[in-house]
């Protein structure tokens, strides 16, 4: 704005703007001269205090589009902006007033005009473009046309973003701004030789952003003419010393070939434009080594796949920078259907292996895709299946890596398929256990963790055996006492429990249902609903509350002894007791209340669907605390086999995405 202001004024005659704007010659002089005066005023204000502010009378009517809205424009105005350093031209340009245009572009030089820029480094050009106004942008244009220099300045400008004119057009869906290249020939060959491939901010050109937004009749254009054009100027400007291509060339500056925007996009019609043109562009890779057909692997995009497939029979043995076939990523990324249609076209899986050796079977475990996993054991062909005890460089297995990642359900699955060796070595010499147990959180470890290791264990996987068979005497030393701090928070909730039970049943045992019998001499005391059938079901199941609650309370006791064993022993005995405890607590008080209302039979029988309905949560709940169980037995295996299922649904559902939120293979 400095450069702006600093200018020579540019003054017109009355006569010029006549000859201009006839409309002008019915204005009332008295309007006139009123309006002079009223800038006189502003104009004092900007001598007193050196700014001035575009006032929200000359902003509502160029906004509202006035007829007279242009009469007001002159040089004064055109020193006037807003807070955020619109000036009235870019306020012109927005609401598309092309009254006011001519009119500004008339008192001031359009080249001088056209670099102004606001607070966000828009110039007029790019406002209008933003908004969609082509007519304006025509009007814009125009003048710059008789100067060609100038021409190039204004167009080339680009905002805070980085976006030239067109790349604001494009983003905001205004297609329509490739009309004014049809003011010059010249001028489109220019635009196209220079303009369409400058990148903005992102990285992107305007050719890009018309493959992404998938404008047909651009891109079109695009292919048959404009690509040809670009690619001869390009390679003539960089002069490569070999023979090369468009894309190959900028390449070299990190562009991505439009083929993998619109794959990203999913673009179906401009998908097979491009293919059917620029077959070539398949096998374009971006700055990490990937070509389209990755991309279309990573984001399941089937139709691409078997789009690219039938026209390319190669690319599929492609690597990335990292050795990544598109296979890794389809298996990485779970999509079931696209892995299928690779493996129909690969020759031998077993071949496609990344930089570290690892194959789609060491992908799918790592980052904890299951359904990859149960396809593969299931249904998969024999080559397929053949990977599953497959080592990578580094001697690691898919059960190894499953384990060392904390996948309980791929670990599970694997466990429990007898092809799978549960006992194979790495090159450290680890079995899956300890390869696990390298990356296991000491203290508290998550519950993932703890379903992965109880998996193993169960399975019978053992820690690898080192060193000789020679037996070492230890020496006498003094043990360190292990401190029961963790535990300790546990014992003392389970052991307040506990008491609570035990105070129940004890008050229980002495407010029986329906009172005690003192009208009759001989069974004075004795409970009223004594013979009722189920009273005696309450007083077993308060009885055993009773004394279960008292049990645990002792086992606690020597839990508090300090000693680390015994806290874990009192603890793996009290917590099934407990829940015998609370169990047999509901089912009482099911009994207890069925029987002071068993006279009326619809309130008796809805509680007592109730009271089941809640029991059976209540020990579906508890039972789950037992679980996982590490025990190898094949009986304690299958009957924990679908709590087991559920656990690792129930927490590895959530802690798997927020890791694919930003994970990344390594």
């Amino acid at each position: 704005m400095k450069d702006f202001r600093g200018g020579e004024e540019t003054s017109m005659k009355n006569d010029d703007l006549e000859n201009n704007y006839k409309e002008g010659e019915q204005a009332s002089r008295n309007a006139i001269e009123e309006k002079r005066i009223e800038r006189s005023e502003d104009s004092d204000e900007v001598e007193a205090h050196g700014w001035c502010l575009l006032p929200k009378r000359t902003y509502d009517a160029i906004k509202q589009n006035k007829g007279e809205s242009w009469r007001e424009i002159d040089y004064q105005s055109l020193q006037q902006e807003s807070p955020k350093e619109n000036t009235v031209l870019h306020v012109a340009a927005l609401y598309g007033n092309d009254r006011c245009v001519e009119r500004i572009l008339e008192i001031c030089p359009a080249a001088e005009l056209l670099r102004v820029r606001n607070g966000n480094g828009d110039t007029p050009l790019h406002v209008a473009a933003r908004a969609g106004k082509i007519s304006t942008l025509h009007k814009l244009v125009a003048p710059l046309l008789r100067n060609p220099k100038q021409a190039e300045l204004a167009i080339l400008t680009t905002n805070n973003l980085r976006n030239t004119l067109f790349h604001e057009a494009l983003l905001n869906g205004h297609k329509d701004v490739m009309e004014i290249l049809d003011s010059s020939p010249d001028f489109r060959n220019w635009v196209e030789e220079n303009v369409f491939i400058m990148k903005n901010g992102q990285g992107k050109s305007v050719l890009h952003l018309a493959f992404e937004k998938g404008y047909e009749d651009i891109v079109d254009d695009v292919l048959t003419r404009v690509v040809p054009v670009l690619a001869s100027v390009v390679l003539n400007r960089r002069k490569p010393k070999k023979p090369n291509s468009f894309w190959t060339t900028l390449q070299k500056d990190g562009a991505r070939s439009p083929l993998i925007s619109t794959i990203l996009k999913q673009n179906k019609g401009i998908l097979e434009k491009i293919v059917k043109e620029k077959k070539e562009w398949i096998h374009f890779k971006d700055n990490i080594g990937r070509n389209a057909l990755h991309y279309a692997a990573s984001i399941g995009y089937l139709h691409g796949v078997e789009y690219l497939l039938q026209n390319c029979h190669t690319c599929s043995m492609e690597r990335d920078n990292d050795g990544f076939f598109p296979l890794h990523l389809a298996s990485a990324f779970g999509h079931i259907e696209v892995l299928k249609k690779l493996l129909e076209n690969c020759p031998d899986p077993r071949e496609i292996v990344d930089n570290k050796g690892r194959n789609i079977v060491h992908i799918a475990a790592i980052m904890g895709e299951f359904n990859v996993i149960r396809y593969i054991l299931q249904d998969a062909n024999d080559e397929v299946k053949d990977m599953i005890n497959g080592k990578d460089y580094d001697g690691n297995t898919p059960l190894h890596l499953a384990a060392s990642h904390s996948r309980p359900k791929i670990v599970q699955a694997l466990t429990w398929d007898t092809r799978v060796d549960l006992h194979c070595l790495n090159n450290n010499n680890q079995t899956a256990l300890d390869a696990f147990e390298q990356f296991k959180q000491e203290n508290n470890p998550p519950f993932l963790q703890r379903l992965t290791w109880c998996q193993l264990k169960s399975a019978g996987v053992q820690n690898a055996r080192r060193g000789s068979h020679s037996i070492e005497i230890p020496c006498p030393h003094k043990p360190e006492a292990k401190s029961t701090d963790f535990y300790k928070d546990r014992i003392d909730t389970l052991m307040v429990v506990s008491t609570l039970i035990t105070t129940i049943a004890f008050a229980a045992g002495f407010t029986l249902p329906g009172g005690n019998n003192s009208s009759n001499p001989k069974q004075q005391g004795m409970a009223v609903m004594l013979n009722h059938m189920l009273f005696k079901p309450y007083i077993f199941c308060i009885t055993t509350s009773m004394y279960g609650g008292i049990s645990v309370t002792i086992i606690l006791i020597w839990a508090q002894l300090g000693d680390i064993t015994l806290a874990l022993l009192a603890l793996k005995v009290a917590i099934p007791l407990l829940g015998v405890t609370l169990a047999t607590l509901s089912v009482a008080f099911l009994a207890g209340v069925h029987l002071v209302i068993s006279d009326l039979s619809w309130l008796a029988t809805t509680i007592l669907i109730l009271c089941v309905i809640f029991i059976l949560l209540l020990l579906l709940l508890y039972t789950l605390l037992w679980f996982p169980i590490e025990s190898s037995n094949i009986i304690m295996r299958n009957i924990s086999f679908y709590p087991f299922q559920f656990l690792t649904w129930l927490f590895e559902k959530d802690s798997t995405e927020d890791e694919m939120e930003g994970s990344s293979i390594d």
